[in-house]
C-alpha cells in the first residue's frame, strides 16, 4: 500500500509541474521588451516613471490617418501557436474622451517598418468610454457597453487578458468575457494605439505580464 502511494505521490508531483507557467513581466522600469518611442510636436510615446506612456498631442494634417495615430510596438516573450495568458494593465484619463486599440496577433513586418496593421490577419480591441469593439479576424465584430458606472475623472484602471487553450481563447476586459472561441495565434507581436484622442488624454501601460509553460514542460 506504502508503494502505491508513493507512486501516487510522484504522479502528482509530475503533472504539477508540467502544468506550472512561468511568468515574464514588464514593469516598465526600463525598457527590456524593446517597445518602440517615439516623441515629437505631436506625439508622445515614451517609457516613464514605470509607464509605457502614449499620447497624441496634436494632430499631424499632413500625415496620413495612420500616421496621425501615437503608437508603440513590441514582440512578446511568448510563443503564440502554445498555451498562454496575457495580462495587460493600464490606466486611461478622461475614460469617456480616451480612444484607443490593442493590436495583437500583428504582422512581422509592423515592428520592421512603419505599416497599418492588417485587420484580417489581426485581432484588436477598440475603445471609447463604455463602448467596446473587438474584431476577431475575417470581420467578425464583436460590440457591446461594459456594465457599471463609468468613472469620468482622475485616472481610471484597465485590466485586459488574453488566455489561450488549444484551439481557443477567451477575452475579458475588467473580468467580463468579451469573447470565447476559435483563435488562431501565430505572432507573438502586440501593438497599442492612441489616435486623435481628445486633449490631454492618454493611455499609460502599467504592466504586461505573460504567463506560459515553459519549452520542455509541453
Amino acid at each position: 500500500m506504502q508503494r502505491y502511494y508513493f507512486i501516487i505521490v510522484a504522479l502528482c508531483v509530475c503533472l504539477s509541474a508540467s502544468a506550472a507557467r512561468s511568468k515574464k513581466v514588464e514593469t516598465f522600469d526600463a525598457n527590456k521588451w524593446h517597445w518602440t518611442e517615439n516623441v515629437d510636436k505631436y506625439q508622445y510615446v515614451a517609457i516613464e516613471d514605470g509607464f509605457l506612456v502614449i499620447k497624441n498631442i496634436k494632430i499631424n494634417k499632413k500625415a496620413t490617418a495612420y500616421g496621425r495615430i501615437a503608437k508603440s510596438y513590441a514582440r512578446l516573450p511568448l510563443r503564440p501557436q502554445e498555451n498562454f495568458k496575457l495580462t495587460i494593465k493600464y490606466l486611461l484619463a478622461d475614460y469617456k474622451k480616451t480612444y484607443y486599440w490593442i493590436w495583437f496577433n500583428l504582422d512581422k513586418q509592423c515592428l520592421e517598418e512603419d505599416v497599418e496593421p492588417n485587420a484580417q490577419e489581426s485581432y484588436f480591441l477598440t475603445q471609447l468610454g463604455p463602448q467596446w469593439i473587438l474584431n476577431i479576424g475575417d470581420g467578425q465584430n464583436h460590440e457591446d457597453k461594459l456594465p457599471g458606472k463609468v468613472i469620468t475623472k482622475g485616472e481610471y484602471p484597465m485590466e485586459f487578458v488574453i488566455e489561450k487553450r488549444g484551439r481557443n481563447a477567451s477575452v475579458e476586459l475588467n473580468g467580463i468575457l468579451l469573447y470565447e472561441g476559435e483563435m488562431r495565434m501565430t505572432n507573438p507581436c502586440i501593438g497599442f494605439w492612441s489616435p486623435l484622442t481628445a486633449k490631454n488624454s492618454y493611455i499609460k501601460i502599467d504592466e504586461v505580464i505573460v504567463e506560459q509553460a515553459e519549452p520542455d514542460d509541453n
